[in-house]
């Protein structure tokens, strides 16, 4: 009797503060309902349950595979274009580069375009920029570096928007900088040799690399 007022009690508590009371259900055996879930699992067609991650859709799918990004033209049809290549060289590489790379600097009109290119063919920085006329010579100011700033896009500089560069029908040079020639088969064909000699894959695009 004093469980049956309880139970009673508590009833009229629910329904005063939620306005609604939870029936027990419970048999008084002591033994517990069957369970049921009102919420329904999605399946996939193989009757697989699915909650928020996908799956291959067939064995062959590979979950790693990677876009390819595009191989750069290393001479453009339009323009003038320089290049200067590199063997891996450890702490002095760029950031974004661990072996061998091809430095691209290609003038199409006042538009100056600066990438870092590895042995795959793709370029793991393009920085963009105006040339302008300078007090000595001309001077490239950056639109952005690669990284979204209008800063020029060398390790070890300081901050700059401009960079004053030297440039001739064979080479161009920026300060503190190797110079990029106008030889792009000789610098492309060197290249070559820089990642074969670091073991790297040349990308298809360096035909000269089977000759």
């Amino acid at each position: 009797m004093k469980g049956t007022m309880v139970t009673a009690v508590a009833a009229l508590v629910a329904l005063a503060l939620t306005g609604c009371v939870r029936v027990d259900t419970t048999p008084q055996d002591g033994t517990a309902p069957p369970r049921t879930s009102s919420t329904a699992v999605p399946s996939d067609s193989t009757g697989s349950s699915t909650s928020g991650s996908s799956t291959p859709s067939s064995p062959g799918a590979s979950s790693t595979s990677k876009p390819r990004l595009p191989v750069v033209d290393l001479t453009p049809e339009t323009g003038q274009t320089y290049l200067a290549a590199f063997p891996a060289s450890g702490m002095m590489s760029p950031p974004k580069v661990l072996g061998p790379w091809i430095e691209q600097w290609h003038l199409d009109g006042t538009k100056l375009t600066y990438r870092e290119i590895i042995c795959t063919g793709t370029a793991v920085r393009t920085a963009t920029g105006t040339l302008e006329d300078g007090p000595d010579g001309k001077v490239v100011r950056w639109i952005d570096n690669g990284e979204g700033e209008a800063d020029d896009p060398w390790i070890g500089n300081a901050e700059t928007e401009t960079t004053s560069l030297k440039i001739t029908d064979s080479d161009v040079r920026a300060p503190l900088h190797e110079k990029a020639v106008s030889d792009t088969d000789g610098q492309t064909r060197a290249f070559v040799r820089h990642c074969k000699d670091a073991g790297e894959e040349v990308a298809d695009f360096l035909g000269v690399g089977s000759k």
